[in-house]
């Protein structure tokens, strides 16, 4: 840990922490937080005499996020090399990096396995849970809980990553905005069209293309999609 205290980063200054910062986050965080940081240190009160025990223990603490870290970057490695032996490019997807397509695929398996696109989306309970009780069916179901609840999660954070990356998808979105539609419903919209995006690309084993249109439902032979 560089700056284990609010002494120590008084005395480094906000070039150096944020030069620390920014290695740390990947960029991510910088300039700004250090200032943040520096400005709160001078003001710090009532820590000074205990300020060695307090280094030591934040000493500790940076060690173990280090060493997570490096745990991290080594298992990331180990699954680009592994997905570069399979027969997708990452390229090919509209959104996601390794380890986002990698946890997808590996959740998905044989995508032989799910002859239609409703199965797929089954599997990854991104599709309205059914409720009926007697004679009386629940008009507007929640989603499903079926399913791994981290790719779930993942799903959800790629269609957001797709609203703000991905011109199709933005405008999209946009358009359901200004329709008067719930953000947080068309976020689920945008995730059902990523997953049925997927599983065109894996279906038929061709790249993503915007342009993909709906002509036909979808079928083990012709799988055809789109963002509209």
């Amino acid at each position: 840990m560089a700056y284990p205290g609010p002494d120590y980063i008084c005395h480094a200054g906000e070039e150096k922490v944020g030069e620390t910062l920014a290695n740390a986050s990947r960029n991510r965080v910088g300039k700004v937080v250090a200032k943040a940081l520096v400005e709160a240190a001078q003001i710090s009160v009532g820590i000074i005499q205990r300020q060695p025990a307090l280094a030591t223990k934040v000493s500790i603490l940076g060690e173990r996020i280090r060493a997570l870290n490096t745990a991290i970057e080594k298992v990331e490695k180990q699954v680009e090399d592994l997905f570069g032996k399979l027969p997708y490019n990452p390229k090919d997807f509209p959104a996601g990096d390794i380890p986002s397509l990698a946890t997808l695929i590996s959740e998905i398996e044989d995508i032989h396995r799910f002859p239609t696109l409703k199965q797929f989306l089954s599997h990854f309970g991104w599709c309205p849970g059914s409720f009926q009780t007697g004679s009386y069916r629940l008009e507007h179901p929640r989603m499903s809980h079926a399913g791994n609840k981290y790719v779930r999660r993942l799903t959800w954070m790629l269609s957001i990553v797709a609203i703000r990356t991905i011109s199709p998808y933005r405008a999209y979105f946009q358009r359901r905005v200004k329709a008067g539609k719930a953000k947080m419903h068309i976020i689920v919209a945008v995730g059902r069209k990523l997953l049925s995006v997927f599983y065109a690309i894996l279906k038929r084993g061709i790249p993503y293309n915007p342009d993909w249109e709906v002509k036909q439902p979808c079928c083990p032979g012709k799988v055809l999609t789109s963002i509209y």
